[in-house]
Order: structure tokens, then sequence, then C-alpha cells
């Protein structure tokens, strides 16, 4: 299970949710960063995050401090 760096290491409010996509053959896990402030009722963009291949998805969210942003502004972050 993918544990909830994301979140922590920005010390943004929201939720990370780990989750998983794909078939028998091929799965890939994910992290969802939902800003504090989203109503799960009402539609919001979703900027899906590719990391560089020597980066992964928590060192990317530090470096960017894309969570603050989507705390800000009221979009989902995707790290595959």
């Amino acid at each position: 299970a993918l544990a909830p760096t994301v979140a922590a290491a920005q010390g943004a409010p929201g939720r990370l949710e780990p989750g998983s996509h794909g078939d028998g053959a091929a799965r890939r896990e994910y992290r969802l960063y939902v800003p504090a402030s989203h109503d799960r009722a009402r539609p919001a963009p979703l900027v899906v995050f590719l990391h560089g291949c020597t980066q992964d998805g928590d060192d990317a969210a530090r470096g960017t401090r894309l969570n603050e942003v989507a705390e800000r502004d009221g979009f989902l972050v995707l790290y595959p």
C-alpha cells in the first residue's frame, strides 16, 4: 500500500488517496491529492503529474509544491 507521504511532505491540509488502475496483465499504483475544500458532488479539474524517470511522485510533489497550488486553485492532482 502507498503511504500518504506526498501530502505530509508539503503540509497541505487535503487528503492523499492511494489507488490503482489496470487489469490482470498490468496494474499501476497512484496517489490522488484531494484539496480540503473539494466537494465530491461537484466536478473539479484534474492535473496528472508525470514525473521524470529518476523521480517518484513524492519527490515531484515536494519539488513543485503542487499540492499547495491545488489547495489554492481547487483542482485534484494525480501522481502515478
